[in-house]
């Protein structure tokens, strides 16, 4: 197992090496399987999003497993804003806008619904790796909470925090964001094994 998301009252595990997501109650009775192969998942606002790296593809589905819609092309990688390159992490905002970590080509891409399959923005600059506040190298997960994206920068050994407007977003009713660098926790491109650094790091949880 590579990856577990709550929601709904219940846990799910993405078990990787069995191409399947399997559900338990929260006292951890198993309830169903669910055949989608996966690496990260993600539970929000009552659909799963399971990002399938070597398929360049997140898969969106309800919790019984029926598929709403896939962002990428299966088996395909690109770099335009309809492809991806080995995506990992998944994350959903308030406003129902969808960010995954596009992590072969050093991007966070933003899609505005999930009804969507072409990216409305991204984060950082495709195919270019970089250390600075407007670049990323190898992002591996993300994460949003109070009008807040974190992102595990892994490449960079650093975490990158960005304000994603999500605040005024709601407050005006548009579905759009604007991308805010806030400040780094960790030192750019340089790993450590001090409180300071970061060696390569792959997972980040809010809450």
């Amino acid at each position: 197992p590579r990856d577990v998301t709550l929601g709904g009252g219940e846990i799910f595990v993405a078990d990787t090496g069995n191409a399947r997501v399997l559900v338990f109650s929260m006292d951890g009775v198993f309830s169903r399987q669910i055949d989608i192969d996966c690496y990260k998942i993600e539970y929000s606002q009552g659909f799963l999003y399971a990002s399938h790296s070597s398929e360049n593809t997140v898969v969106v589905a309800d919790p019984q497993g029926n598929i709403k819609t896939v962002l990428g092309s299966p088996g395909i990688a690109g770099s335009d804003m309809e492809h991806m390159n080995f995506p990992q992490g998944v994350a959903v905002d308030q406003r129902g806008r969808i960010y995954v970590a596009d992590y072969g080509n050093h991007r966070i891409l933003v899609f505005n619904d999930l009804n969507d399959t072409t990216a409305d923005a991204l984060i950082g600059e495709t195919g270019n790796p970089g250390s600075d506040m407007s670049h990323l190298k190898n992002p591996s997960d993300v994460k949003v909470t109070d009008g807040r994206l974190y992102i595990a920068d892994s490449g960079n050994h650093r975490i990158v925090v960005y304000d994603i407007g999500e605040k005024g977003a709601e407050s005006t009713g548009e579905n759009t964001a604007t991308f805010t660098p806030l400040y780094t926790i960790g030192v750019s491109g340089i790993s450590g094994d001090d409180n300071a650094h970061f060696d390569t790091p792959w997972d980040i949880y809010v809450d």
